[in-house]
């Protein structure tokens, strides 16, 4: 299967920018072409800028550990499967948001 690792380094404690990941409603504040997200118990709705829909279903969440794991059950793409996990780690003043995703095409 597939699999993607994208990180990025930020210039803010791993409590702030976790406020913001940690979020499962304010995607659309940091994912560019996410308009709205709802999340209902274990789920959540996406609505992309063309109207499309992405369902997840969240399948761990760890406010001590600032991570959070989802399978996507619909995506406007020619995918199968799709899984992934969202982890903010300290490093040193700043933070370090790692994205791990997989999927079958």
């Amino acid at each position: 299967m597939p699999a993607l690792r994208n990180e990025i380094r930020i210039e803010s404690g791993a409590d702030e920018v976790w406020q913001l990941v940690g979020d499962l409603a304010a995607t659309p504040e940091w994912i560019p072409g996410i308009l709205e997200a709802k999340v209902d118990g274990e789920n959540r709705v996406c609505r992309t800028a063309d109207g499309q829909e992405i369902r997840e279903r969240i399948t761990g969440y760890s406010e001590s550990d600032r991570t959070w794991s989802y399978e996507q059950d619909l995506v406007p793409l020619p995918i199968k499967r799709s899984r992934g996990t969202m982890r903010v780690v300290a490093n040193g003043t700043g933070s370090l948001v790692e994205w791990e995703a997989e999927f079958e095409a």
